[in-house]
């Protein structure tokens, strides 16, 4: 099978500046100022609606491990163990 040529040099020069605009466009497939910004202002939305949960979530954790280590002491106390005692009255 024959490839075939191009007569003049019409076809080539379409060809190379073809290559010339495939290059350019390799060369723009970055990300724009604009959009970096835009990104980095939603995630920064985003951390800032997640971190008192968070932190809620982490020390709800160590409260719950506590008072599991403090019931594994004795397995037949209850929950309300934990609790501190209600002052006395005053007499």
């Amino acid at each position: 099978m024959r490839v075939a040529r191009p007569a003049d040099g019409v076809l080539a020069m379409k060809s190379k500046s073809f290559l010339v605009n495939a290059r350019r466009c390799a060369l723009e497939r970055g990300f724009s100022l604009v959009e970096l910004m835009v990104t980095v202002a939603v995630l920064s939305l985003l951390m800032t609606l997640a971190v008192p949960s968070f932190n809620e979530w982490i020390q709800n954790g160590r409260i719950r491990t506590a008072a599991e280590s403090i019931q594994s002491f004795d397995p037949d106390s209850s929950w309300t163990a934990i609790v501190p005692p209600a002052e006395e009255p005053a007499t």
